[in-house]
């Protein structure tokens, strides 16, 4: 199966993949790969962009992603602390970076991410906002935001 799996940048992927296995076997936490890398794995080589990993875990379930690049060039750089957890503060995405990521994902299908992306929008400051609108022109994806935003968060039908 040597060289089967094709990512961009696959380096990057590799990388991130070993220095995360290497802290699940340290800390002796079951795992194995799973999504799209098992249609590689058993059924024809092809791109994938991510890796999926399910973990044991004994007191809960929890899904995390990891992402070993940054999606919008800087964006670890303008993370801001903020308490996620009581007494805990941890880096989170800047604003800005929220927004961004969440039309990216919104222009590869993702539904919640349209929904996320307007609730971040609508509580922006209007400077915030144009800095979205500058990224967003930049990225090609300026007639996907102002979609997204006439879009109704009311369910119809």
């Amino acid at each position: 199966m040597k060289g089967f799996l094709r990512m961009f940048p696959i380096e990057s992927f590799k990388n991130a993949l070993l220095k995360f296995v290497e802290i699940l076997n340290r800390q002796e936490i079951p795992f194995h790969l799973t999504g799209g890398i098992t249609g590689v794995a058993y059924g024809e080589p092809r791109l994938t962009q991510d890796i999926d990993i399910v973990i044991q875990n004994a007191t809960s379930v929890a899904k995390l992603d990891v992402y070993p690049r940054e999606m919008i060039e800087g964006e670890l750089s303008r993370s801001q602390e903020l308490e996620i957890f009581e007494s805990v503060r941890l880096p989170i995405a800047s604003r800005l970076d929220a927004a961004v990521s969440k039309l990216i994902w919104s222009s590869k299908g993702s539904h919640k991410s349209r929904r996320d992306f307007r609730q971040i929008f609508i509580r922006s400051s209007e400077a915030e906002n144009e800095r979205v609108r500058e990224m967003a022109n930049k990225l090609g994806l300026e007639n996907l935001l102002d979609e997204v935003i006439a879009e109704s968060d009311e369910i119809t039908g």
